[in-house]
């Protein structure tokens, strides 16, 4: 309530310059949209909206140009696009495999299935940090289930760098009360080249080493 009501001052005051902190952080859908139609009518009317969020969407929408902060310090003003891809590639390292079994414990999960490691394949099979859109690829995850378990759904989503998902998919879509045994498993989703057609194809799944 307090954000609405700092919000709503600062809105009807019609100011010069309007500094907006994770406003989209906080209240429902119906607040939120208000807050998008403020900062339109704000900035169209050529003055200067200071935009602070995490929301890549957002900033994307609304913002030509940005700053990347890090503790307090400028690490960069640029235009938008270079900012979020900078921002988002910040502590990561370009690499096409990543495999969690590597680190005993540390394995993303629940007492039922634990995800071992995920891999990005060209369409020779050969994993790849770098690959040409023209070209299908393969998402590739391996993981072990622990016990016995029924409707478990493998998913996959592909994400812009802007947090739009692109897709949504899953395995064995329409299959009931299907029981898989424990064992070590491999999903595989393929993503067409030239993606444009938002199509994937994500392979049924079988135990390569089962316990």
């Amino acid at each position: 309530m307090y954000v609405r009501l700092a919000f709503a001052v600062a809105a009807h005051l019609d100011p010069d310059i309007l500094i907006l902190d994770e406003i989209l952080a906080v209240g429902d859908s119906a607040f939120q949209k208000k807050c998008l139609e403020k900062i339109q009518e704000v900035a169209g009317n050529g003055r200067t909206v200071l935009f602070v969020s995490h929301n890549m969407a957002a900033i994307t929408r609304f913002c030509n140009s940005a700053i990347l902060l890090d503790k307090g310090q400028l690490q960069a003003y640029a235009p938008t696009e270079e900012i979020i891809s900078r921002y988002l590639g910040t502590g990561t390292q370009h690499q096409g495999e990543m495999r969690f079994s590597e680190h005993a414990g540390q394995e993303p999960g629940s007492e039922v299935i634990r995800l071992t490691a995920v891999r990005v394949k060209s369409i020779k099979g050969e994993i790849s940090s770098s690959l040409d859109c023209r070209l299908p690829f393969v998402v590739e995850c391996e993981y072990r289930i622990l016990r016995r378990v029924s409707n478990l759904r493998i998913g996959c989503r592909l994400i812009t760098c802007d947090g739009t998902v692109v897709f949504a998919s899953k395995d064995m879509d329409g299959v009931e009360q299907l029981e898989r045994m424990p064992g070590t498993y491999v999903g595989r989703c393929k993503i067409p080249g030239n993606f444009s057609t938002m199509v994937s194809i994500l392979s049924r799944l079988a135990p390569i080493r089962p316990c």
